[in-house]
């Protein structure tokens, strides 16, 4: 288990920081406060990107 900062995640997804918080408070992506820091367990990080996957078209 390996919890990442709201900064490696913006960083990992190319989005900005503000990005990520927003996705934690609509709670589209879990997160764990320890203090003032926000964590995101890499785990939950990838059902996250599973759930925003688009959908192979079939021909």
């Amino acid at each position: 288990m390996r919890f990442l900062r709201v900064a490696e995640v913006a960083e990992l997804l190319s989005v900005r920081k503000e990005t990520v918080y927003q996705w934690i408070n609509r709670r589209e992506i879990a997160a764990i406060h320890l203090g003032r820091d926000i964590r995101i367990d890499e785990a939950d990080l990838r059902v996250f990107l599973e759930n925003r996957k688009t959908k192979r078209r079939t021909k």
